[in-house]
């Protein structure tokens, strides 16, 4: 059969045979099929076909009807990964390591006006990559919002710093920040306070709620039902499993419904300092980690505490994608 062609445009078609096709059989196939051409790939069942662009849905349609072929694909266009014109990206390895630029390809260069809660030592709203970035802001530790201890604004830094603004470093998404101060001006709150930040995070409506906080107890039966009602309102939580390089996952992270975070160097092994287990959940990179900081400026920073950060963020760039429709799979 020959086509005939009015528009002159062709497409491919990539044809998987099965095995032990004689050659005779295939090439009648082909030439059945209405293919202009066919091209085998190297010594592999591989074959690109080319196609008239309009007949290319009958071409596709003759080869699965055919017992000598295992399937059929159209070609589709690859392009390269997006990389935002942050200029400290190039040493932000962490990004790199979990796929960010390849994801943000897949949900619009991070672009999501969901609102991630981190619950910590308060965070620099004021800091040129996280301007515009917090939405709300409340005081739970009793020291008055703003954050004189770094901890809080590091973590805000790796989940929502300003992506593709030309400043500074990159977060993983474009998240707005709920800044629930539950630690004091020290970096030492009260169990108290997080519950008060996690009720106030979730009635204000943040979709990802991070805990880069920890307990030496045991996850209690108020603390349990605090994450519960979070849960009940469809929030993702995540904590850090803790850094004293034990089983031991401290509280919040050994709590239900809560997705329990270690930490990982640039080589993918456990840091040494995080804690580890069964309870872990998942692991994220923790060592080495560029982040934003209360001088206005960049510091390098370990812990447990930015890989769950790490995973905050990613959580936040999923609610934007069309696989982001509930708390749990």
């Amino acid at each position: 059969m020959t086509p005939t062609l009015t528009s002159g445009a062709i497409d491919r078609l990539i044809v998987t045979m099965r095995t032990n096709v004689g050659a005779a059989a295939e090439q009648d196939l082909h030439q059945r099929s209405g293919a202009l051409s066919v091209r085998p790939l190297g010594s592999s069942r591989l074959r690109f076909a080319s196609v008239p662009r309009e007949l290319r849905t009958g071409i596709a349609d003759t080869y699965r009807g055919s017992a000598l072929v295992e399937s059929v694909d159209m070609d589709q266009t690859i392009q390269a990964a997006w990389t935002p014109t942050d200029p400290q990206f190039g040493a932000q390895w962490a990004l790199a390591t979990i796929g960010a630029p390849a994801a943000w390809d897949v949900t619009g260069h991070g672009a999501t006006s969901i609102r991630v809660a981190v619950l910590d030592s308060g965070i620099d709203a004021n800091h040129p990559d996280l301007a515009g970035r917090v939405a709300l802001s409340a005081d739970f530790s009793g020291s008055g919002t703003g954050d004189r201890f770094g901890h809080g604004t590091a973590v805000a830094g790796i989940i929502a710093a300003g992506l593709n603004n030309g400043v500074g470093i990159a977060g993983i998404s474009t998240a707005f920040l709920l800044d629930g101060k539950v630690l004091g001006d020290g970096g030492v709150g009260s169990q108290s306070a997080m519950l008060d930040g996690i009720v106030w995070a979730t009635d204000h409506g943040a979709r990802v709620i991070n805990l880069s906080v920890g307990t030496q107890s045991s996850c209690s039966t108020a603390l349990q039902t605090t994450i519960d009602y979070a849960w009940n309102h469809g929030a993702v939580i995540v904590a850090a499993a803790g850094n004293d390089g034990s089983r031991n996952v401290v509280a919040p992270a050994s709590c239900s419904h809560v997705i329990a975070v270690g930490a990982t160097d640039a080589t993918d092994a456990r840091a040494g300092f995080s804690d580890y287990g069964s309870a872990v959940s998942l692991a994220a990179p923790g060592v080495g980690i560029l982040t934003t900081d209360i001088a206005g400026g960049y510091s390098t920073q370990d812990g447990p505490s930015l890989a769950a950060a790490h995973v905050s963020g990613a959580a936040a760039a999923v609610w934007s994608t069309r696989w982001g429709t509930a708390n749990q799979g």
